[in-house]
């Protein structure tokens, strides 16, 4: 993993940026009572040690996304062992938060290893199928209908 970047706030830039955020965005998010987000988001957006970052921070991801299935199954492994964290994000504040999702982990361990192939995830045995019938809805009304409407109706209306 490379260096990042010594002041918070431009590598939380850079990082938002490498997931996909205008300049004006990433700054919004990053300080959201700054009054003017596109020319600040600009100006870092401008700054070759931000560039340098983001191409950094991108290259990294696509190296972790060119992993084989024997090194994912490490890191997932690791990832359920509460070795290593599922997700690091860096807060707006510049906090790093550290996230541990084991039971994702070894849910996506399961799918990689092929433990859910075969099964189904419909159900075994008889299925309750209801279906209901509206009058005047799902069938036109009939006068034989439109009368016994009319009967309840009016049972209903002297029963108060």
């Amino acid at each position: 993993m490379t260096k990042p970047l010594p002041n918070l706030l431009h590598e939380s830039f850079a990082r938002a940026i490498a997931e996909g955020l205008s300049p004006t965005d990433a700054y919004r998010v990053l300080k959201p009572t700054a009054k003017n987000h596109t020319t600040l988001g600009s100006r870092l957006w401008n700054r070759m040690d931000i560039r340098v970052r983001i191409s950094e921070i991108v290259d990294e991801a696509v190296q972790e996304r060119n992993l084989t299935i024997q090194q994912k199954i490490a890191l997932l492994e690791h990832q359920i062992q509460g070795k290593s964290p599922t997700k690091v994000k860096i807060t707006s504040n510049g906090r790093k938060e550290v996230i541990y999702d084991m039971l994702g982990a070894i849910q996506l361990h399961s799918r990689l290893c092929g433990d859910f192939e075969g099964l189904s995830s419909q159900p075994k045995g008889p299925i309750l199928d209801l279906q209901f019938n509206i009058v005047g809805r799902d069938e036109p009304m009939t006068p034989e209908l439109e009368e016994e409407w009319r009967r309840l109706q009016l049972n209903e209306i002297q029963s108060y």
